[in-house]
């Protein structure tokens, strides 16, 4: 996971799940560091990146959860993980909750304060956890966002990012839209 469950209330509903903070912490550097292990064992050029836990409905997932004061501290904490190791990170947390641009009536540009509207919430939630198809769509904006990033970004706005052109790599399978609905097998070549 990304630290959704990590977040969880440590005397919850599902505090069996929850992970300390310094604990979750330390995990994030742990995996990062066997990655880099990797690469320099086996002349590997593994790409790592971190994505922050999204937000939570509080007001649903009380038991277990609070957005603004425990799973936003696991967020900022692997942001700071990420800047400390120097690896690009997906902020999901932050990004779910941004306002978003929207075209009124006369063509003008209205930003949507997400946050205070709450409507992230009903667009982006299925349960107040988990994602919706909009959810993981907006989770697919901001990853590719990070990996489309080249390092140059880190001079230009102090973003990190992979560098590599997500939307131009090859395809190993068809686009669904090429599958055969009647047939899949023959879509593959079988």
């Amino acid at each position: 996971g990304y630290g959704a469950n990590d977040s969880c209330h440590s005397n919850g509903a599902h505090s069996r799940h929850h992970v300390p903070l310094e604990e979750y912490s330390s995990n994030l550097k742990r995996m990062i560091q066997m990655i880099q292990t990797w690469n320099t064992e086996k002349n590997n050029v593994i790409a790592v990146a971190l994505l922050t836990p999204p937000p939570c409905d509080t007001e649903i997932q009380r038991k277990s959860r609070d957005n603004e004061n425990v799973t936003k501290l696991y967020a900022d904490v692997c942001i700071q993980v990420a800047s400390e190791m120097s690896v690009p990170v997906v902020d999901l947390w932050r990004g779910m909750q941004l306002p978003v641009s929207a075209e009124n009536n006369d063509g003008k540009g209205q930003s949507l304060d997400y946050e205070s509207s709450e409507q992230w919430k009903i667009d982006y939630l299925s349960d107040g956890l988990h994602l919706t198809p909009m959810g993981n769509y907006r989770l697919y904006e901001l990853a590719v966002e990070v990996l489309d990033r080249s390092s140059a970004s880190l001079e230009e706005d102090g973003s990190l990012g992979v560098g590599l052109a997500v939307t131009q790599l090859p395809r190993s399978y068809p686009d669904h839209s090429m599958v055969d609905a009647k047939d899949p097998v023959k879509t593959f070549g079988g």
